[in-house]
């Protein structure tokens, strides 16, 4: 159902303004049910990490930049041995990290709370991988 939005981040204010004291200064925060499929495309394809609650929006990972990174956030009470995502990564050669939550941090049945100490370390990470691959690049053109 188009605009229907099943997995939440209950505290995703918190962390747009983590990832902006962090230096990520152009982070957004976007609905992607709310734009034409072209536009989807064409924001994935310049993404250099990506970080996504899991569900089915994550199949445009598939267009990412191959020096991408990729994070996908469980809810606690989802997906625990769920490697669709992984493998079309892996397919692609594309950096990917999982979050999996705590059942605990689940505010409701589609809203989950991620502890911004736990999100700061995981973008932390994702950027060390997608600064190697960039690194990686220069090395090799």
């Amino acid at each position: 159902m188009k605009g229907h939005v099943s997995r939440k981040i209950s505290n995703e204010e918190k962390l747009l303004s983590e990832l902006k004291q962090m230096g990520f200064r152009n982070s957004m925060l976007i609905d992607l049910a709310q734009l034409p499929m072209s536009e989807q495309i064409k924001l994935v394809m310049n993404t250099d990490i990506l970080i996504e609650m899991h569900g089915a929006a994550l199949t445009l990972s598939l267009f990412l930049p191959s020096t991408s990174c990729f994070v996908e956030l469980f809810p606690g009470y989802c997906c625990g041995s769920n490697k669709h995502f992984s493998k079309l990564a892996e397919l692609r050669g594309i950096q990917y990290m999982a979050y999996h939550g705590l059942p605990e941090n689940d505010v409701s049945s589609d809203s989950s709370y991620i502890p911004v100490d736990q999100f700061k370390l995981i973008v932390l990470k994702a950027r060390r991988l997608w600064r190697m691959r960039m690194d990686k690049r220069t090395v090799n053109c």
